[in-house]
């Protein structure tokens, strides 16, 4: 018998490309404002109509996606931010604690602070967010330890997929193709990851009963000027590509300039070794 997941914010960016691999329908996707039959309603402020809902859709696990991931955002509205991205993780610990199910949060790769240009370990000391998005993620993480037991912590980087919505590849594809000159961080470097291997690793993971907190990256440590290039060259585009920095470039000045993640842990455990990004142009040529 296939083991369902409730799904809490399924219809975002990361949601929608988990999705397109779910072919065997374990995700039950919810929501506070269903726009289909297909989705379930739930109220992510009230713990007891939480409750309520997870013991309806028959989950064994929950996944929670939903975030306020721009830093930005999350600095001008603290207070909503700090619901989607503290509160709401609570609610949902506590709820999954009372219902006895596993909760998988996803969590992001800015709790690291960037400084040490080295891939970051799961119990690296280079732990310490600089913006105020990562010290909300990383204080939820903190609290779902504290609450439950019976959980995942699955820190990511940009997350990848050829299909047309809104992911690293095809933002990056759209900024290369409409810009006859672009200049772009040389100096930013992160492990994205296809979202066919994040999908295996959280079913495969969920499946074995595993709890403790994994790195989920693809292998690369590479700029984002590097990316670039590859995709530039991939795909044809007419470009002059300039290398950048950061600081320069970017109007959040609190971003972390190397958050690339050592993800042996996950991938000694699952056996899953994600794609490299090159590797996947060349995949889908």
């Amino acid at each position: 018998m296939i083991e369902k997941i409730l799904v809490a914010g399924g219809l975002g960016n990361v949601g929608l490309l988990l999705n397109l691999h779910d072919s065997e329908k374990r995700f039950i996707n919810a929501s506070r404002t269903p726009k289909s039959n297909k989705q379930i309603k739930i109220n992510p402020r009230s713990i007891s109509d939480l409750i309520c809902s997870i013991k309806n859709s028959g989950c064994s696990s929950i996944l929670l996606l939903s975030a306020m991931s721009n830093n930005n955002d999350c600095e001008n509205d603290n207070i909503s931010s700090c619901f989607a991205n503290i509160e709401l993780p609570q609610n949902f610990a506590i709820a999954a604690k009372e219902c006895n199910r596993k909760l998988i949060f996803v969590s992001t790769d800015y709790i690291y602070n960037g400084d040490i240009q080295i891939k970051k370990t799961e119990l690296s000391e280079n732990i310490k967010p600089i913006n105020l998005y990562g010290l909300q993620k990383y204080c939820a993480e903190n609290i779902i330890k504290d609450v439950l037991n019976n959980y995942l912590i699955l820190r990511i980087s940009r997350v990848y997929n050829r299909i047309k919505s809104i992911n690293f590849l095809h933002n990056s594809f759209n900024l290369i193709k409409s810009n006859p000159i672009l200049e772009v961080a040389a100096d930013q470097y992160f492990s994205p990851i296809f979202s066919g291997d994040l999908y295996s690793i959280i079913i495969s993971l969920n499946n074995q009963k595993i709890n403790g907190t994994f790195n989920c990256s693809g292998p690369d440590e590479m700029s984002r000027y590097e990316y670039f290039k590859l995709i530039k060259t991939h795909y044809n585009l007419i470009c002059n590509l300039k290398p950048g920095k950061i600081r320069d470039l970017s109007s959040n000045k609190n971003i972390p300039c190397n958050t690339c993640l050592n993800s042996d842990k996950v991938i000694n455990q699952t056996g899953i070794k994600p794609i490299s990004f090159k590797d996947y142009l060349i995949q889908i040529n």
